[in-house]
C-alpha cells in the first residue's frame, strides 16, 4: 500500500518491478500483497459508484424520457456516492422534474 501513496500512477508498474525483484523478502511480499489490495478496492468503489450512475440515469430518463443529455453527462461525472443516492431518492419520489435538486448540474 505504501509504494503506491501520493505516487502518480505512472509510477507504479516501475515500482511494482522493483517489488517483483525483491520478491523472496518476506516484507516486501507483505508490501505487493498490499498494493494489489488497494488496486482492488479502488477498481471495487469505482465500478460501484458506475453502477449507482448507471442507476440514476435509468431511473431520471424512465420517470422522465425528455431528459436533457447535458443532465446525463452531468451525472456521469459524479464522484460523490452519497450525492448519487441522494440523486436516485428525489428522481424515485419525483412527481415532476421540479422536485429533483440537480444543483446546477448540466445547466
Amino acid at each position: 500500500m505504501l509504494i503506491a501513496n501520493r505516487r502518480p500512477s505512472d509510477e507504479h508498474d516501475e515500482l511494482i518491478d522493483l517489488v517483483n525483484q525483491h520478491s523472496g523478502e518476506e516484507e516486501v511480499e507483505l508490501m505487493a500483497k498490499s498494493m494489489a489490495d488497494v488496486m482492488m478496492e479502488k477498481g471495487k468503489a469505482q465500478g460501484e459508484t458506475q453502477a449507482k450512475r448507471d442507476g440514476v440515469i435509468k431511473l431520471l430518463t424512465y420517470q422522465f424520457p425528455d431528459v436533457s443529455d447535458n443532465i446525463v453527462e452531468a451525472i456521469n461525472e459524479i464522484q460523490e456516492r452519497s450525492q448519487l443516492d441522494t440523486l436516485f431518492d428525489q428522481i424515485l419520489t419525483a412527481t415532476s422534474f421540479d422536485d429533483i435538486d440537480l444543483n446546477g448540474i448540466g445547466s
